[in-house]
């Protein structure tokens, strides 16, 4: 984990936190501590983190921004890669938590063990690596597709503006793209300018 966001009510325990991360990290994470939720809801906004970290007593209640603890983690797992991890002194109804593990938001009841936490925070890290490597499968599938909406229109257009055969569309695009060291998409996407009206 590179950047951690950290939400602590007690400052003795983010200060642990803070230093526990580092000394679990192969690398030293960049970790921003307050003690305030809007400030952690104004910087998740403004950064991306790999892991968000709420230390609550009272994970229900409303706080200065008018959301809970609770509220804020629903939000920052639907905002993006973000994993967040909840520690509270509280346990949870059935419903709440199961709504909490179908969100993929971790929870620990305090106290904890040092060895729990480690193994909780290693869990994250495989799962947010998990998730990484998901999404730039999901970002080449989808440039992949393009590419191919790309060149199916433009042969289309192709066919249809200078009366070629869908063969004779797929090869001049080949063609072009060897000649011009482009790939199919790029010279799909020129000749879609050209000829698209």
């Amino acid at each position: 984990m590179n950047t951690v966001s950290i939400y602590a009510e007690n400052s003795r325990i983010g200060e642990y936190l803070t230093n526990f991360i580092n000394s679990i990290s192969q690398n030293k994470s960049e970790i921003t501590l307050t003690d305030s939720l809007s400030e952690l809801q104004a910087l998740t906004r403004d950064n991306e983190y790999d892991l968000s970290i709420l230390e609550v007593t009272d994970y229900s209640q409303p706080r200065s921004n008018g959301k809970s603890a609770l509220k804020l983690a629903f939000d920052l797992v639907k905002m993006g890669e973000s994993q967040c991890l909840i520690l509270t002194n509280e346990s949870f109804d059935e419903m709440t938590l199961e709504k909490i593990e179908n969100a993929g938001i971790f929870v620990i009841v305090t106290p904890v063990k040092r060895e729990v936490l480690w193994a909780t925070l290693k869990s994250i890290s495989v799962a947010q690596n998990r998730m990484k490597a998901i999404k730039e499968l999901n970002d080449k599938i989808r440039s992949k597709l393009d590419d191919v909406k790309h060149i199916s229109r433009a042969k289309a257009l192709l066919m249809t503006s200078l009366k070629m055969s869908e063969e004779q569309a797929h090869h001049f695009i080949e063609k072009e793209a060897m000649q011009r060291r482009m790939t199919k998409g790029a010279i799909a996407e020129q000749i879609i300018k050209v000829y698209d009206e």
